[in-house]
């Protein structure tokens, strides 16, 4: 019994320290991960700023673009009866 024991006494030390390992692998996989994720949210916040950033000017180029479209015709229709006006 006693050569059963003592090999049974090396098993359970063994796997012992292959659970041991195990845990600590994966607990440095975990902490790897977990760092990745909040680099990767980070990463992916910046960009959403810097993309509302430029939805914005480029709503404010459409504002201004707009009013130009529509100052035109406004300005065309100005002029035109000015000049009605004037030679009447």
């Amino acid at each position: 019994m006693h050569s059963t024991d003592g090999d049974w006494e090396e098993n359970r030390k063994f796997v012992l320290s292959a659970l041991d390992a195990l845990e600590e692998r994966m607990q440095r996989d975990f902490d790897r991960h977990m760092q990745n994720d909040e680099r990767l949210a980070d990463e992916l916040n910046t960009t959403l700023r810097t993309m509302a950033a430029e939805i914005a000017s480029l709503k404010v180029q459409a504002g201004v673009w707009g009013l130009a479209a529509g100052a035109i015709p406004a300005l065309l229709t100005i002029a035109y009866l000015l000049i009605q006006s004037h030679y009447k």
